[in-house]
């Protein structure tokens, strides 16, 4: 029997795949930003300064991630719920973390993703903006 989709994962292998990685990141083996493919595309809509589209994951990690992770003294997450229907998922989640200065964070995540064979094409990202930006503009000097 082929796969459905003409050949691409299922609904439950993509929600799988993305359970894993946050599983994965969780016991500090990777993130879930590692499913992302090279030319991946990260969107943050709204009007904040750091709302925006990012091309490519190298970019999009290197600029938005690991300056954001780089904040915390501790930071950690929990997943509410993984939906998934063909190739689209949806991941609710929430983080809480310490920040360097020993400041609380919390922040509650909805991702649309776009999966192909496995991987992550796009993320439409939905998240409080004024907490990210009460934290970034704390610790990441503006460029």
């Amino acid at each position: 029997m082929g796969r459905p989709y003409g050949g691409l994962m299922t609904h439950r292998e993509n929600a799988e795949i993305i359970r894993k990685s946050f599983d994965d990141w969780a016991a500090g083996r990777g993130t879930f930003y590692d499913l992302l493919k090279p030319d991946a595309v990260w969107i943050i809509p709204g009007t904040s300064p750091h709302c925006g589209t990012w091309h490519g994951r190298d970019r999009f990690v290197s600029e938005i991630v690991t300056p954001f992770l780089g904040c915390f003294s501790s930071f950690s997450f929990s997943v509410r719920r993984i939906w998934a229907d063909e190739d689209t998922a949806v991941v609710h989640w929430d983080s809480q973390g310490t920040d360097r200065t020993g400041g609380a964070y919390a922040n509650s995540y909805i991702y649309l993703i776009e999966m192909d064979h496995g991987q992550i094409t796009s993320v439409t990202a939905f998240l409080d903006m004024a907490a990210f930006n009460a934290l970034w503009d704390r610790f990441i000097p503006s460029v």
